[in-house]
């Protein structure tokens, strides 16, 4: 079976926006790791939250979401739309207050973890967190 991985939104960007930062091509280290998702090496987790941050940061409606980043995903049938609920977002919060990290970074992470999957970020307000969780960035996961 495919390792599971949930993409945080920022990745999404990377790879839709082709993002770089001083050295690095985070565009390009999102598309390799989209490539293997596709590919077989692992099944993409996705939650409305993420499909909401997306349509407000880029400004586009969910069709085009679909039908723009997510469509070699769901052509392959790689990828597995998951959902909060109350006991969830209770525990998003707590991790939130404790953490203090934004409640919707704390919302992927539990949603990640209750679902045995890896979360995959460049929030670096994440990085006191790899101990508890399973927390990569994109270029860790791919075979350079």
């Amino acid at each position: 079976m495919s390792q599971k991985i949930y993409l945080d939104t920022n990745v999404y960007l990377d790879y839709y926006l082709d993002r770089k930062d001083c050295m690095r091509p985070l565009g390009e280290f999102a598309w390799l790791l989209y490539n293997e998702a596709v590919s077989c090496k692992f099944v993409v987790l996705i939650s409305p939250d993420v499909i909401r941050e997306l349509r407000n940061v880029l400004s586009i409606n969910e069709q085009d979401i679909w039908s723009k980043i997510l469509k070699g995903l769901k052509n392959a049938n790689k990828i597995i739309e998951i959902h909060s609920d109350n006991e969830l977002d209770s525990k998003a919060k707590n991790l939130s207050r404790k953490q203090n990290i934004p409640i919707i970074d704390s919302l992927h992470l539990i949603l990640a973890a209750e679902n045995q999957a890896i979360l995959v970020t460049r929030d670096s307000h994440f990085e006191n967190l790899k101990e508890l969780f399973a927390i990569k960035k994109p270029e860790e996961l791919i075979r350079m």
